[in-house]
């Protein structure tokens, strides 16, 4: 039994071995798995503290976003309420005359523009109306619908600022203005515009309206420091003054009610436009033509060019401009300066802008050496 007992206990004991081998296993795969868990648990603390610093920079960048808005409409709406406090100060000057400009209420200008007013004119953009205030005769410019989202306070401000400092023999004065409205207020010139007197004046009453224009243009153009773009020159937006001197009117306007005018208002590039625009006034001054549209293309077709119709006999070019010209300018003591004139409204409309003769230089000298 002793030799039997001794066969079987190695037999007994692989069991054992094997045994103690699967339990010997246990810590080394859990050896193994503690890195996993370990990596694991910082990816994901590391995940957890990027998203909490992505977190409070955006409620930071959301913060000090809310902040620079609120200090921005803080400071517009501020420098708003002094600029008409400051301004209302000047309302005990209304009756006296003076140039000092006037602040409207809101009501004021609904009462301007009322049925009883009478509309002047207008665009696209704004009306024009006549009436009266405090023993004034007033005409008062204001956008057309519904005030446009695009004319923020603070650029009509800062456009009335520009407008108002405008003092010059040939140009209307401001009288006022309506924030709140967006309404301009000017007064309003009895004599009417150049419009309604164009077909009846005499050559020398042309010639100086045709100066008094250029003037008054050259004024707004060289305004510091940008200059001011009057954007819609025309007879009607002409006011024919006695004296026979005119002054521009409704200048800016048709930008300040636009999309574009903080820019357009004082973009030198514009200024080209108002070039073009004054030679189609010299051209209507000359012809009496109301109507601009094709005025160029008419003059251009009898007329000719420069060159070819000064090499024509006196005799000829006279039977020319007795084509073109308004019937009150049909003498041959003006036919030369009429021509001069429409040469020079045809140099300035020319659709090449590099073209356009000087104003200062050319175009107002060559003018007044008309004059008799």
């Amino acid at each position: 039994m002793v030799g039997g007992g001794g066969h079987q206990n190695p037999a007994a004991a692989q069991p054992v071995k094997r045994e103690k081998a699967k339990v010997q296993k246990n810590p080394h795969q859990q050896a193994e798995e503690k890195p996993m868990d370990v990596a694991v648990g910082i990816v994901v603390v590391v995940v957890g503290a990027i998203s909490a610093v992505a977190t409070f920079i955006l409620l930071g960048a959301v913060m000090v976003t809310l902040a620079i808005v609120t200090i921005i409409v803080v400071c517009v709406v501020t420098a708003a309420q002094q600029y008409l406090e400051q301004a209302n100060k000047n309302k005990a000057s209304r009756s006296s005359g003076g140039n000092k400009f006037i602040v409207f209420k809101p009501s004021e200008i609904d009462a301007a523009v009322s049925k009883r007013a009478k509309w002047l004119r207008g665009t696209a953009t704004y009306n024009v109306y006549r009436s009266d205030f405090d023993g004034m005769d007033i005409a008062t410019t204001v956008p057309k619908g519904t005030l446009p989202e695009w004319i923020l306070m603070q650029e009509f401000h800062q456009a009335i600022e520009i407008l108002r400092n405008i003092s010059h023999p040939n140009v209307v004065p401001f009288l006022g203005a309506c924030i709140e409205k967006r309404a301009i207020v000017y007064r309003f010139r009895e004599n009417n515009t150049l419009e309604s007197h164009l077909k009846y004046l005499t050559w020398e009453i042309r010639v100086k309206s045709a100066a008094s224009i250029c003037s008054g243009l050259m004024f707004l153009h060289s305004r510091k420091p940008k200059p001011i773009i009057h954007g819609d020159l025309k007879p009607s937006n002409i006011i024919f003054r006695p004296g026979n001197a005119c002054m521009l009117s409704d200048f800016g306007m048709c930008y300040l009610y636009s999309k574009e005018f903080g820019r357009l208002i004082t973009d030198p590039c514009k200024i080209q436009l108002d070039v073009s625009a004054l030679g189609i006034v010299l051209l209507q001054l000359v012809t009496g033509k109301l109507d601009a549209n094709g005025l160029r293309e008419r003059v251009i077709y009898y007329l000719g060019d420069a060159k070819g119709f000064y090499k024509k006999t006196s005799s000829q070019q006279r039977k020319i401009l007795e084509k073109i010209v308004n019937l009150e300018l049909k003498t041959d003591r003006t036919s030369e300066d009429v021509a001069r004139m429409l040469f020079l409204g045809l140099r300035c409309s020319d659709p090449i802008s590099k073209n356009h003769p000087s104003l200062a230089t050319e175009v107002l000298p060559q003018i007044e050496s008309m004059k008799k």
